[in-house]
């Protein structure tokens, strides 16, 4: 199961679907004034709340308030609920909890305050010296929504400004295939309302299992809504949305830009929120529902992904 994990961690930077240099047209404005000072002061009484906004752009944080452990086979929660006790006593696991498991089968373990990285190495060390752990890791946010942004504000209404497209002469394979009955994921921000992308979307989930990167006031649930992953003194980017109009925009419609694969259909997988930033281990999630893998607690995949794009800084 960690290898599983491993590899998924390992790829986020390979996106599946290499376009550049095109966009679906994003809203104007963010979220209102009141809501940015809502957001922008949160409870930082510990966990990822004591992160901030707008802190820490890279591609993960060096700090993270979980961690995964695979339990051997058959152990019994109280055993967890122990192994978990012991190592809060002999490290800086705060008040631990599992909060729930991940499609590989992992515990998310929540401590109640951020562990540094000589913190986090210290309690998957206490963790994986007991006999029934085989593996712990720490459970890294992600920064990502940063690969598509342009260095000025972009201009994408017209194909004369599509070069990524043009330089790869993508219309002349238009008259083999147009990804007509394909449906592509988009593991990344989540959906909006858009005239390129409007009638294109296949039901879709949102993943983000904590209020503060969720921005929706819960967990895990099957509206993948882009809240926004603005910042104080930065704008929200859209990028979900800006990854589907590459691959799937409307096209020879008099407006926005063309998709890649016009007759293709969008299913969003909501990862990352606030800041950009999300769980590994929901991103994991969300790339394996994509693929019609299950995941405990949501419910299954009825139109899963034959190409799933991951597009992380």
């Amino acid at each position: 199961m960690r290898a599983v994990r491993t590899r998924i961690t390992a790829g986020l930077s390979l996106a599946m679907i290499a376009a550049a240099g095109s966009s679906a047209a994003v809203p104007l404005g963010a979220a209102s004034s009141s809501e940015q000072a809502a957001q922008a002061r949160p409870d930082t009484d510990g966990g990822v709340e004591s992160l901030g906004r707008g802190a820490g752009q890279g591609r993960v944080l060096p700090e993270t308030d979980r961690i995964l452990v695979s339990f051997k086979d058959r152990v019994p929660t109280a055993t967890k609920d122990t192994v978990l006790q012991g190592a809060e006593r002999n490290t800086e696991l705060a008040d631990p909890d599992i909060v729930r498991t991940t499609g590989t089968g992992e515990s998310v373990v929540k401590s109640a305050e951020m562990l540094t990285p000589a913190e986090q190495r210290e309690t998957v060390a206490a963790l994986e010296a007991d006999p029934t752990v085989a593996s712990a890791e720490p459970n890294q946010i992600a920064v990502g929504a940063l690969a598509a942004t342009p260095a000025r504000n972009p201009n994408d209404t017209n194909w004369n400004y599509q070069w990524g497209p043009r330089d790869i002469a993508v219309p002349g394979v238009w008259s083999q295939a147009t990804g007509q009955g394909i449906v592509i994921g988009v593991a990344d921000t989540g959906e909006i309302s858009h005239p390129d992308l409007n009638g294109k979307l296949v039901p879709g989930y949102d993943f983000l299992s904590d209020t503060y990167h969720s921005r929706d006031g819960d967990g895990r649930d099957p509206h993948p809504q882009d809240q926004g992953d603005w910042s104080p003194g930065r704008p929200s980017r859209w990028h979900g949305s800006h990854v589907a109009g590459i691959a799937a925009a409307h096209t020879n419609n008099r407006q926005g830009i063309a998709g890649m694969a016009p007759d293709a259909r969008i299913q969003h997988a909501r990862v990352l929120g606030a800041d950009g930033r999300g769980y590994v281990s929901d991103i994991a999630d969300g790339v394996m529902w994509s693929a019609g893998l299950p995941v405990p607690g949501v419910p299954a995949n009825m139109n899963p992904a034959k190409v799933v794009n991951l597009s992380e800084a």
